[in-house]
């Protein structure tokens, strides 16, 4: 989901409300929050900017007198980050702008073959024109990465979707993302919903990471993955999920 941050920063400033923001999907090269009117910019440094799924450290950044409060806070609770960190995250600096135009341009032809296949139902990915945000992606962003969730064609069991995952040759199996390496990992999609309210209760959804791999690897990885997936005519009508 795509939210109209300058519409909702306008509102909260009228009230004296502080905004925050996980800038994490995008980073701070597709979408710099500050500059739309957000207060509070918040980053998990542990993906795209480290881009080697090798630290966990995040980031917090503001201006004039929130940030203030904040570097208060911080001194005051003595937090502080490994040195070795800090080298890990600035090394990733350095390829990151480069690193988000491939995870964009591989994402956009990846989606661009799954929209087409039989057992995937929609794509939720802000940069297709399908999406229904994208007005906004379009508007507010300058790019985006390699993160998006397909919704397949109908509800499958849980050992369906392990059986599809399990045996992938290029993805892995992860919760994070932002690094090198491309992942897929079925989820539950309901409860993460807010502002679109969407029937997914009879279609599974599966997330995708594209990392820096070829595309064409990627593709055929996907490809593969949904020919295990059963066909409607396989169903029987016990089916527990």
């Amino acid at each position: 989901e795509i939210q109209d941050v300058p519409a909702i920063c306008k509102v909260a400033k009228k009230h004296g409300i502080v905004t925050i923001l996980d800038n994490s999907w995008s980073s701070g090269i597709c979408y710099k929050p500050l500059e739309h009117g957000v207060d509070i910019a918040m980053y998990s440094l542990t993906k795209y900017f480290s881009g080697h799924n090798d630290i966990m450290m995040g980031a917090v950044v503001a201006d004039g007198k929130i940030f203030e409060r904040l570097y208060s806070s911080y001194r005051n609770y003595g937090i502080s980050v490994h040195s070795e960190d800090c080298y890990l995250a600035h090394r990733g600096l350095r390829t990151l702008p480069i690193r988000m135009e491939r995870h964009y341009q591989t994402a956009l032809k990846v989606t661009d073959w799954i929209k087409s296949h039989k057992k995937i139902n929609r794509i939720l990915y802000p940069p297709l024109s399908s999406h229904p945000q994208h007005h906004i992606w379009k508007r507010d962003f300058s790019g985006a990465g390699g993160l998006f969730s397909i919704i397949l064609d109908q509800r499958y069991s849980n050992s369906e979707l392990g059986n599809m995952v399990n045996h992938m040759n290029v993805f892995s199996i992860g919760a994070s993302w932002g690094g090198c390496d491309s992942l897929i990992l079925p989820v539950q999609i309901e409860p993460a919903r807010s502002i679109m309210k969407y029937d997914f209760n009879n279609a599974s959804c599966i997330r995708v990471f594209c990392g820096l791999e070829d595309p064409e690897d990627l593709i055929a990885d996907i490809e593969l993955a949904l020919e295990r997936l059963p066909n409607k005519s396989e169903f029987s009508n016990d089916r527990s999920v």
